[in-house]
């Protein structure tokens, strides 16, 4: 039968893309009760916090939280909630997230969380190891980024902090499984598939020549604007100006000589409003990153998570990067840049080197690196071929109730299976 009534819990303001990214429509038509508990000012208070369209949805719940006073009596009103999903850390105990997470656990609904959306590089094992010289030269990258308070509590025991274990993760590709503090002994896992695959499907049933538009998508990353960066030590001395204009560069180049278009799909947490003419002329579209994907010609990308829509629709893929942001944030984040290029058998292109780039070459598609893909970071060849939230909720029903679920093997056993 599945829960009757959801709760949600968000660390942004929830929008139209998470409705369609969530299928919060398959929820409403199996006739559950959902609840959206927005969290955004007291764990990202810096994000762009409009919610005039929750008057849209009136099919939903929103539960607004301002201040942290506020958590026992929102989330002790919703006594009747059968399931909690935690969008609010799939991994990390922090500052910010710590009296949210105690609030959700003192719920008696089972708690769940997710990491069904993996990407390369967000495994440890997959970034390269950073050098000695690295760290060293990193020092003071990492000194100026250091929060002393989280990692005082990165180093206390979850339970010691008033914070229980998930009661069900949902995992996606094989290498979705990663470390969590928030996954205990009893953790139970799901495996389904990355929470855009239903979405993708949809539009590849759809999908005609005709549908297809003339023109690339760039999806933005808000290098600048990213709530992220907002945080000076954070943002550091990155040069804003000339990464946009290197930009403007790049795809002017493209639509020469492709004679498409470039739109932009603007990053859902940019802070920027993008109306300074950063892009140039160039139409900037926000909330339809999958269907952009879907329409175009060729995705322009950094390492966002969305690449994924690109490799499941076969889309060519062009890599770029700055090597200036790549590397502001140590040598170990530029990790997710090289581990998603290795995993497409790609290789980045800079914007500090756009003379030598040969566009037909560097979208070259390798269709086994993008079969493999979709196994190691989207789907497993043998999870269920059936919506995202119908496999969450059968096998939530086969265990009938979170204690029962306690007595099943652990998380760890799982990923050992997967992974040995």
């Amino acid at each position: 039968m599945g829960p009757k009534h959801i709760v949600i819990v968000k660390p942004l303001v929830f929008d139209a893309n998470d409705y369609e990214r969530f299928d919060i429509e398959y929820m409403l038509r199996r006739g559950l009760r959902v609840t959206i508990v927005d969290v955004a000012d007291i764990v990202i208070p810096e994000s762009p916090r409009h919610r005039e369209a929750y008057a849209d949805w009136p099919e939903i719940n929103f539960e607004i939280v301002a201040r942290r006073a506020e958590l026992p009596r929102v989330f002790g009103s919703l006594t009747d909630a059968d399931l909690v999903v935690n969008f609010v850390s799939d991994r990390h105990v922090s500052a910010r997230n710590l009296f949210v997470l105690r609030a959700m656990g003192r719920m008696k609904a089972p708690l769940l969380i997710l990491s069904a959306n993996a990407h390369p590089g967000f495994v440890e094992s997959e970034r390269p190891r950073p050098t000695i010289a690295d760290r060293i030269r990193d020092l003071p990258t990492r000194i100026s980024r250091a929060n002393v308070l989280n990692s005082l509590l990165a180093r206390i025991p979850r339970q010691a902090l008033g914070v229980p274990a998930a009661d069900f993760v949902v995992y996606g590709g094989r290498r979705s499984i990663m470390n969590s503090a928030l996954i205990g002994p009893s953790t139970k896992s799901i495996h389904a598939h990355s929470m855009d695959l239903d979405r993708i499907i949809r539009l590849r049933k759809t999908m005609t020549r005709e549908s297809e538009t003339s023109a690339n998508v760039f999806i933005d990353q808000g290098v600048i604007g990213h709530r992220e960066y907002l945080d000076p030590a954070m943002r550091g001395n990155f040069n804003g100006a000339q990464y946009f204009q290197s930009l403007r560069t790049l795809f002017g180049r493209i639509e020469a000589e492709t004679g498409l278009r470039v739109v932009i799909a603007a990053h859902p947490n940019s802070t920027l409003s993008y109306d300074q003419g950063e892009f140039g002329e160039r139409e900037i579209v926000r909330g339809r990153s999958i269907d952009l994907i879907a329409a175009s010609q060729m995705v322009i990308t950094h390492n966002s998570v969305l690449v994924g829509a690109a490799v499941a629709l076969d889309k060519p893929i062009l890599m770029i990067s700055s090597r200036e942001d790549m590397y502001r944030r140590g040598a170990e984040s530029a990790g997710y840049h090289f581990g998603l290029a290795h995993a497409l058998n790609k290789e980045i292109r800079f914007l500090d080197d756009l003379d030598s780039l040969d566009i037909e070459a560097a979208t070259r598609i390798d269709l086994g690196a993008y079969r493999q893909y979709v196994i190691d970071y989207m789907k497993l060849d043998d999870s269920p071929d059936l919506p995202f939230w119908q496999i969450v909720f059968d096998s939530m029903d086969t265990r009938m109730s979170v204690e029962h679920v306690r007595s099943h093997p652990t998380v760890a056993a799982d990923s050992a299976n997967l992974n040995g």
